[in-house]
């Protein structure tokens, strides 16, 4: 996640990075304090699916988290591939670089349907 943060920052982004076994409510904090619009979790073992799919459902819940896009990448999504979707993020990366690339793409995505212009 560093790594992925780091190519965030080169393409221009302010990020925050906090750090591995953060605990699921202060992520959910940090995102609402901070005025996130992304937040990227990794998983380095399927044993983690469980705290991530915590941390997406704890960020949906929150109405002032609304708009948020979730990211995440990891072993486990390397493997299969669609299990993004499984775990209720809005997408995944096999990399830093092609994260950015998502992260753009979610965001525009976004600012495109609150503006109403589908």
């Amino acid at each position: 996640m560093r790594m992925v943060a780091d190519f965030f920052e080169l393409e221009g982004w302010h990020t925050f990075y906090l750090g591995a076994n953060m605990p699921a409510q202060a992520v959910v904090d940090t995102v609402v304090v901070r005025g996130a619009q992304v937040l990227g979790i990794s998983a380095t073992i399927s044993s983690h699916l469980r705290a991530v799919e915590e941390v997406i459902r704890m960020v949906r819940a929150r109405a002032d988290c609304h708009g948020v896009k979730i990211m995440v990448g990891g072993y486990p999504f390397l493997i299969a591939p669609d299990l993004w979707r499984k775990v209720g993020a809005d997408g995944s990366a096999p990399n830093a670089q092609d994260a950015t690339v998502l992260g753009k793409r979610l965001v525009h995505e976004s600012r495109w349907a609150a503006s109403g212009s589908r």
